[in-house]
């Protein structure tokens, strides 16, 4: 009863995902969308880290009509900071994406699995985009540099390409693989890469 439990639960959480292309994904990315305020109206679940310089980290919840949240690293001495947090994904290969706006003397920069973006201009919102290949946890730091201030919104992972194999029995055997119409959409595909992974640690 408690395995047929708890393979509805996975199963169901495999269906919303696969079924969220058009909404913004929470997943794997915690509170990428910077919505969720922590300790000191600071985003929850990124970490604050300086380099070097003076930095403050906030959140701006409205920034304007229709527009998602900010999180916001403001300089008051020039230097480097950023946030990061470590995500947690199986091997494969993905796309890391986050728009990003400098003002007049900063830039912005995204670093993910020792691959980097970074803009080009101050003033608007430019996406930065990186593909990487992952073995395991990667972490993602957007990095704020120089002086004035970089606003930071809509961070996302998706698959590109998530290696899966036949889910293993703890005596060795496979007990099954989950098989999905082709061609199937990246939230699907990490479903279920997702899924296949919880039954092999239940098996």
């Amino acid at each position: 009863m408690r395995s047929a439990l708890l393979y509805s639960l996975l199963f169901a959480v495999a269906a919303s995902l696969a079924n969220g292309d058009d909404a913004f994904a929470p997943y794997p990315v915690r509170n990428g969308d910077f919505s969720v305020p922590g300790h000191g109206w600071q985003p929850a679940s990124w970490h604050f880290h300086t380099f070097s310089g003076q930095y403050t980290l906030s959140m701006n919840a409205e920034p304007g009509p229709g527009a998602p949240p900010q999180a916001v690293i403001a300089a008051t001495t020039p230097g480097r900071a950023c946030i990061y947090q470590d995500v947690p994904l199986p091997r494969g290969r993905y796309r890391f994406t986050v728009h990003a706006c400098p003002s007049l003397g900063a830039q912005a920069v995204v670093d993910i699995a020792g691959t980097s973006a970074s803009t080009a201009a101050a003033g608007d919102w430019q996406s930065l985009t990186v593909e990487f290949d992952a073995e395991g946890p990667a972490r993602v730091h957007l990095i704020a540099v120089g002086g004035g201030s970089v606003a930071f919104r809509l961070a996302r992972i998706e698959p590109i390409e998530l290696v899966c194999a036949a889910v293993p029995a703890a005596s060795g055997p496979a007990v099954g693989a989950i098989a999905l119409d082709a061609p199937a959409s990246p939230a699907a595909r990490f479903a279920a890469r997702e899924l296949q992974r919880c039954i092999a640690q239940m098996t």
